[in-house]
């Protein structure tokens, strides 16, 4: 794969927006900072941490879609998805963009390499008053950066860190998403599913994307053995990969 068509393949996500973003306490005053932020070409330097089913690949994400709303260049980028791809080659190819969404940085903590090229982008971003918004699993004073300058920037950023949600917040997320596509999932619905199919966030969104798909070829409501039929096939199939 050549670096155009790999920068090209990781941008903007459409369905990830501050809309259908699950605002937990406290998110919502981040998410006005950030939309002010974008709006007004703040050049904040700024780090979400947490863990799995935290939300913070989707704020990045909206991050990304909002600045595309607002006619500012940005480019979502999953660290994890990167290995293989020369980190200087890269650094040639975003240095430009006006925000760049760095997710789950965690994984180049113990690569010389690429934590040089993010210590160097981060540099030169701040000379040009570029922001940048990175992910970590944990706080960046637990994390393993072995590039001692680079983990020193990383602390003096702006720090949010992102909660898990309840189940009870899980029933709610699916209930609006589903609302949000036409269908009505009443509680009975919600609860089978978080029962029955994972309480891993992507894994719920692709149950709710699969029964869309399927209500509508059906022409049927959502009830729980209509759930089951749709669902109970895949049930060891629904992707694992944190949100």
């Amino acid at each position: 794969m050549s670096g155009e068509q790999l920068v090209l393949s990781l941008n903007q996500d459409e369905r990830a927006t501050f809309d259908n973003f699950f605002l937990t306490e406290g998110m919502q005053l981040w998410i006005e900072t950030l939309k002010h932020n974008i709006t007004f070409k703040q050049s904040e330097f700024i780090v979400f941490t947490g863990g799995e089913a935290t939300g913070k690949s989707h704020l990045l994400k909206a991050c990304c879609q909002f600045a595309h709303e607002k006619q500012q260049s940005s480019l979502y980028l999953p660290f994890g998805d990167l290995y293989g791809f020369d980190p200087e080659t890269l650094f040639e190819k975003i240095r430009d963009v006006w925000l760049l969404c760095l997710d789950d940085i965690d994984v180049i903590a113990l690569d010389h390499a690429w934590q040089t090229m993010l210590f160097k982008l981060y540099n030169e971003r701040k000379e040009k008053d570029l922001p940048l918004y990175f992910s970590l699993k944990t706080p960046v004073h637990f994390s393993e950066f072995t590039l001692a300058d680079l983990k020193s920037r990383l602390a003096a950023c702006l720090s949010v860190q992102m909660k898990r949600l309840s189940d009870d917040d899980k029933l709610e997320l699916i209930r609006l998403q589903a609302l949000r596509r036409g269908m009505l999932l009443n509680e009975q619905c919600a609860t089978y599913i978080i029962q029955h199919y994972g309480r891993e966030l992507r894994a719920l969104m692709k149950a709710i994307d699969q029964l869309d798909a399927a209500s509508l070829q059906a022409g049927r409501k959502l009830t729980v053995p209509f759930i089951k039929s749709v669902l109970g096939a895949d049930k060891m199939h629904i992707s694992e990969t944190p949100y």
